[in-house]
């Protein structure tokens, strides 16, 4: 939901993974408001399982590395959840907002 706008979006987008799909119409999504997530780049993307015992019930980690294209800096999140795709969906919002937070910084 775009709150600024008062509006609903959806974006689609095609990517190497359900992971880069997310992250790719993530930023589809946000371009037109924050242009700056140009410069934003995911450069490294992993996943590691916490309890092993627990088989396909475990706790997955994953964590994102990010870098802006422009600034040169760097950052990386992490998240864990039982489900893969909402520990890296929470992971890309999280980088995407330090990405702005930082972008506003300058």
């Amino acid at each position: 939901t775009d709150e600024m706008q008062g509006a609903t979006m959806l974006e689609v987008a095609e990517g190497n993974g359900p992971v880069n799909a997310l992250s790719q119409a993530m930023v589809k999504a946000l371009l037109p408001m924050f242009p700056s997530l140009d410069m934003c780049e995911l450069t490294d993307y992993k996943v590691r399982i916490i309890d092993n015992d627990s088989a396909t019930a475990a706790i997955t980690r994953v964590m994102i590395e990010f870098r802006d294209k422009q600034l040169k800096t760097r950052w990386t999140t992490i998240s864990s959840d039982s489900n893969i795709v909402s520990a890296s969906f929470n992971a890309l919002v999280d980088g995407l907002e330090h990405h702005l937070n930082e972008r506003e910084s300058y």
